[in-house]
């Protein structure tokens, strides 16, 4: 029996899993799906989406997710960057599988005559519009703040930077690992005489600039209310990557040292290996978690109550290393998680991405949804929060592919006001 079917036994015998239906993606009883999706049928804001790659795209997919109406504007010819950005599945980008299931395409350039005439109906039609790259640029592209405002001022402007509004690198193109390479978060490796990123690092400040531009938005949005004026919102790469930091950042800016290390958080706190060469993270520092561990594991009772726990936590003792150690090799990753979870230690069994996803925990929170690519099934990530009216009925979506480029140009321009042109006419470039 696998280390991770021992949590999945516990989620099984809870009373709400007996007898569900699974959905697509999860197994939260159908009746709750159906019920979330009466709830979030109808979107609640508008927001056009004029960004491409990652940011932009990120903030505009968890904007739907919140229930916005959204309609992205991309190129005639190469979308929003993403569809035809490598990895894929089902033949798009996974970023474009990811970002964009149930968001609307219409496809227009900048080049066209008729470019500002579909901006000022776009910002007149949205609650919020997103926007990303330097400012000069936006203001060349007729995008600038100023000007979208002028058409709507009630519209929550989203915009968001590589480098932020001011400062030496403020005029710097940024692509993703640009941006953490200067954020203290690209840590090189020689390799061949070479020096390369390391294995599996990924870009925080792509991601999160995203993030933080969504709930900008959704708070600007609050602000705004029924008949307030619109804001400028704004959120940076560079920034957010640094605030991925934060812990370290505060520290050296006060006290020039850094955040401390979890490895050097102490004994009670601590990866060990098993008798099967598994790792578990024990964590059982308060009083309580610390004795049920010493008499499940067999700890020497001379461990047992030594410690100071006036702070509610006691992190251990160098000598205590190596008693633990011998006493977690005795059982395997399987026993030790049965016997932990019976006795209500914190631990964690250290598992691969894989294998948490494969997890019956990531299907009972819906961790990953259905969804389609041209026809073809595919699964994705859900956003990480759930809401609804009440606890029994959150449910994750089952999310709409992504679209297909320009398909909504027709209706999306009819509703716009704009039905006297044909969707070419935002697609020629014939201007400047």
């Amino acid at each position: 029996m696998a280390a991770v079917a021992v949590y999945q036994e516990a989620q099984r015998s809870a009373p709400w899993r007996r007898n569900a239906a699974a959905v697509p993606g999860g197994s939260v009883p159908r009746e709750n799906q159906k019920k979330k999706e009466e709830a979030m049928s109808e979107p609640t804001f508008r927001v056009v989406d004029f960004s491409t790659h990652m940011s932009g795209p990120m903030a505009a997919h968890l904007l739907r997710a919140a229930g916005a109406d959204v309609i992205r504007v991309e190129h005639p010819s190469y979308g929003d960057g993403n569809r035809g950005a490598a990895p894929f599945i089902a033949g798009v980008g996974n970023a474009h599988a990811g970002l964009s299931g149930g968001v609307r395409s219409v496809t227009a350039s900048t080049r066209s005559e008729q470019w500002p005439t579909l901006i000022r109906a776009a910002a007149q039609w949205a609650d919020a519009v997103i926007v990303a790259g330097r400012q000069t640029d936006l203001t060349r592209r007729g995008l600038d703040f100023a000007t979208v405002k002028k058409s709507n001022p009630r519209v929550v402007y989203c915009h968001i930077t590589g480098y932020g509004l001011a400062g030496p690198w403020a005029g710097k193109p940024a692509h993703g690992q640009n941006v953490d390479a200067v954020a203290g978060r690209v840590i090189p490796l020689r390799e061949d005489g070479h020096l390369v990123t390391p294995t599996g690092m990924r870009t925080a400040g792509t991601v999160l600039a995203g993030v933080f531009g969504a709930m900008g938005t959704l708070a600007a949005l609050v602000r705004r209310g029924a008949d307030g004026p619109g804001e400028y919102v704004h959120s940076s790469l560079w920034h957010s990557a640094m605030w991925w930091s934060w812990r370290d950042a505060n520290m050296l800016a006060n006290e020039d040292r850094g955040w401390h290390e979890y490895r050097d958080m102490g004994s009670r706190y601590a990866i060990y290996e098993t008798a099967d060469g598994r790792a578990i993270l024990l964590c059982p520092v308060e009083k309580k978690f610390w004795h049920a561990f010493c008499d499940v594991a067999g700890v020497p009772t001379r461990y047992r109550d030594r410690g100071d726990w006036s702070e509610g936590m006691e992190w251990g003792f160098d000598d205590e290393v190596e008693v633990i150690a011998d006493r977690m090799r005795t059982r395997d990753l399987d026993q030790w998680s049965g016997l932990l979870t019976a006795c209500d230690v914190p631990f964690s069994p250290i598992l691969t991405l894989q294998e948490a996803m494969n997890s019956d925990h990531a299907r009972a929170v819906d961790l990953m949804v259905a969804s389609d690519v041209d026809g073809k099934p595919v699964t994705i990530m859900s956003p990480p929060w759930q809401h609804a009216g009440s606890p029994d009925v959150v449910a994750a979506e089952e999310v709409p592919g992504p679209p297909k480029l320009g398909e909504h140009s027709v209706d999306v321009l009819e509703e716009w006001g704009l039905s006297e042109f044909a969707p070419s006419a935002f697609t020629e470039q014939g201007g400047n």
